[in-house]
């Protein structure tokens, strides 16, 4: 069941696919936790070993067994829990591999667009909600200034048509002087 070998880890996975700095997953999600299968094999604690999956080059998809503390002060117990693939498959795995990671990166990359075409779309329309707002304010005073000129307007015709009025009766007074004088 297990095989002894060499040793390969999931932080010694290929970085011809991740940036500089970027973090190695694990390509797909664990199917089960690291403790889920059976028979047991203990380590040299005397504790269950914990089951991971390599990603490195050079095994791919090729599950192992380590103590569980291994990083956190456990022994060093490490074996494959099966054998080798062939080549063709290997390199199979490692191509899914570069393509899983590589469709992150650019969903990532394309989430984080999105996002900031969001933050641009919110300032571009609270600017267009602003300048509406001026335009709505300045409508609303010409409204306002229609009006008092209206209302004037309204008055100076009254004035106008008084006037004329007067105008008129002057007129029909001074002929009529003219005419008896």
């Amino acid at each position: 069941m297990a095989n002894s070998g060499g040793s390969s880890s999931r932080s010694s996975a290929s970085s011809r696919s991740r940036l500089p700095g970027e973090v190695a997953s694990s390509p797909i999600p664990y199917r089960e936790g690291p403790l889920e299968y059976w028979p047991a094999q203990m380590c040299k604690c005397g504790k269950k070993a914990a089951r991971w999956i390599s990603w490195s080059d050079e095994n791919p998809g090729r599950r192992y067994l380590t103590c569980l503390r291994r990083r956190a002060g456990g022994c060093d117990f490490w074996v494959w829990f099966e054998g080798a693939t062939t080549p063709f498959v290997k390199q199979l795995l490692v191509d899914l591999r570069d393509m899983v990671w590589r469709l992150r990166r650019e969903r990532s990359e394309l989430e984080d667009a999105l996002g900031e075409a969001r933050r641009e779309l919110f300032v571009e329309s609270s600017a267009t909600v602003a300048e509406l707002r001026a335009v709505k304010d300045e409508l609303e005073a010409k409204k306002e200034e229609i009006l008092v000129l209206s209302e004037r307007v309204r008055k100076l015709e009254k004035e106008r048509c008084m006037f004329a009025y007067a105008v008129a009766g002057c007129a029909a007074a001074a002929m009529y002087v003219r005419l008896w004088m």
